[in-house]
């Protein structure tokens, strides 16, 4: 689950460490999420997961929550978030429309406009190869 979360925000994340979980968990959701329902799902999903890294990395593993405990058992989930990252992230790298621009500036403009994710979400779908929708955990 570390190195999940660690390849996550090297892929997605620059130097800075403010508001690192939501900013992640934002770029996390508005790359793979096509709906809104996605999103909201994918968003929060993220959120608990950092949390749980949060409180292991920094000690305080043996006072986790019921729900972190829950979601130690849930790490299939975040593997499958983070191939998709990864494949979608090659997929943006090999795209000769967007290498004007840094994937980070790239994910924050995805907030605001619906056009662009839409076009980005094509383009970083091009290694992707899932029949179904992934099922996220609230």
């Amino acid at each position: 689950m570390l190195n999940g979360l660690t390849a996550l925000e090297a892929l997605l994340t620059n130097d800075s460490n403010t508001e690192l979980s939501y900013r992640l968990s934002l770029r996390v959701a508005n790359l793979l999420g096509s709906e809104d329902a996605a999103r909201v799902s994918l968003f929060r999903e993220m959120k608990v997961f950092y949390d749980l890294r949060s409180k292991i990395v920094h000690g305080s593993a043996s006072k986790l929550s019921t729900k972190l405990q829950n979601r130690l058992q849930l790490t299939d989930s975040l593997r499958e978030i983070v191939r998709r990252v990864i494949l979608s992230v090659m997929a943006l790298a090999t795209s000769s429309e967007l290498t004007q621009i840094r994937l980070e500036d790239l994910l924050d403009q995805l907030v605001f406009d619906e056009t662009k994710r839409r076009e980005v979400q094509r383009l970083a779908s091009k290694f992707l190869h899932i029949g179904t929708p992934l099922q996220f955990v609230q």
